[in-house]
């Protein structure tokens, strides 16, 4: 069954067949029978490493312990150039334990190594450009892996599951990790992201439940849907990039999540960026100017942020239902706060607008029922709907 779906997948992706079938063999210095698909039968002459079949259906589990593949082969007199591992060439080697892969080699193909439970070492050379999707999924001996410089994208699903893995490395040119990347890896406990990255994909690091500490770099664009959802030991999240989109809650469920750092170059806060989140603490560096909409939208134990005064704006919703903030201080500068931006915040007491707030906008503390007292600007020209709705402490002879 997961054999057909793999070829469903490889469908999907265009990719032909009879592409794929062993055209020579050769044993090299070392005793291994490897087997090769040529890809150019003029000069240069190319090969890339297969599995041993007639075609996709046919494929043959051949290799096992330690194979070293060389970087060239000569068959009939004519000498090839390895330059790649195609698809699916050990998918499945349970009794592969390593392999030497030569500077030759540019590309790993998708599920080029997928569900080599017992290969614990791969050196992946300078000379590779891409790892293909599902490339090394399910590797669960797998306990380290660093991606070289070389390497500019990592396909989707490329390590999901290989649950011994425990540190990456990635290399200085890669822009984006894909969809389910590095999911469920269970014992990754350490990332080591380059300022390179642009893109986080979907569910990129979902599940990989022993990260403890998330560093965010500063020219990442954009984290996409739930790409640490379910994070459940990561503490403390350092988030950097000053120029970001984030997707819906990328950190939904990390439930030990105690602190966030915004660093000192962030001057927008984006929408989604951290609601439904867990942790109590926000550090807020002090070039923040914008907090958009839903940016901390039910965070219920949130009890501390500090805005800063480079603070100008605060979106709708911003802080709704973070029914554990107790105090908030809100920057001389800032001069809009939106929508609901603190409706449900239940167990404020008190709350002083600057005079650079013209208008106390919808819903702006609804369902604040712990507020006492409010000291409004000077500049507030007009009071929207509900802005007030079930204040049942609040009198307004305690406006001052």
């Amino acid at each position: 069954m997961k054999k057909l779906l793999s070829v469903f997948f490889l469908m999907f992706l265009g990719i032909s067949f009879n592409s794929y079938s062993h055209e020579l063999f050769s044993v090299n210095n070392y005793g291994d029978t490897i087997y090769y698909n040529i890809m150019s039968s003029v000069s240069p002459y190319t090969v890339s490493v297969t599995h041993k079949g007639s075609d996709l259906f046919s494929y043959s589990i051949t290799y096992s312990d330690s194979i070293n593949i060389p970087s060239s082969v000569t068959d009939n007199g004519i000498t090839y150039s390895v330059i790649a591992i195609d698809i699916i060439a050990f998918k499945e080697c349970t009794g592969l334990t390593s392999v030497n892969i030569p500077n030759s080699i540019t590309s790993i193909g998708a599920y080029a190594f997928e569900s080599c439970t017992s290969l614990t070492s791969v050196t992946i050379p300078n000379s590779v450009t891409s790892i293909g999707a599902y490339a090394f999924e399910h590797c669960t001996g797998l306990t380290s892996i660093s991606i070289p410089n070389s390497v500019t994208s990592i396909g989707d699903y490329a390590f999901q599951s290989c649950d011994s893995l425990t540190s990456i490395v990635l290399g200085n040119s890669i822009d984006k990790i894909g969809n389910y990347a590095f999911s469920h890896c269970s014992g990754l406990n350490s990332i080591i992201f380059n300022d390179s990255i642009k893109t986080i994909g979907n569910n990129a690091f979902e599940f990989c439940t022993s990260l403890d500490t998330i560093t965010i770099p500063y020219y990442v664009t954009t984290i996409q849907n739930n790409a640490f959802t379910g994070c459940t030991s990561l503490s403390t999240l350092n988030f950097n990039a000053i120029n970001c989109s984030i997707m819906n809650s990328p950190f939904n469920n990390c439930l030990s999540l105690r602190t966030v750092n915004i660093g000192n170059r962030v001057k927008v806060i984006p929408s989604n960026a951290f609601g439904y989140n867990s942790f109590d603490t926000v550090n807020m560096g002090d070039s923040v100017t914008t907090i958009v909409a839903t940016a901390f939208l039910n965070c219920r134990n949130l009890s501390y942020i500090n805005l800063p005064n480079s603070l100008i704006s605060i979106g709708a919703f911003a802080f709704y239902n973070c029914s554990g903030l107790t105090s908030i201080n809100v920057p001389n500068a800032v001069a809009y706060i939106g929508n609901s931006a603190f409706s449900g915040c239940s167990a404020l007491t008190y709350i002083s607008l600057p005079n650079s707030l013209t208008a106390i906008n919808r819903a702006m503390f609804a369902y604040c029922n712990n507020i006492t007292r409010i000291i409004l600007g000077n500049s507030v020209t007009s009071i929207r709907e509900f802005a007030f709705f079930r204040l049942y402490k609040f009198r307004f002879n305690n406006i001052t």
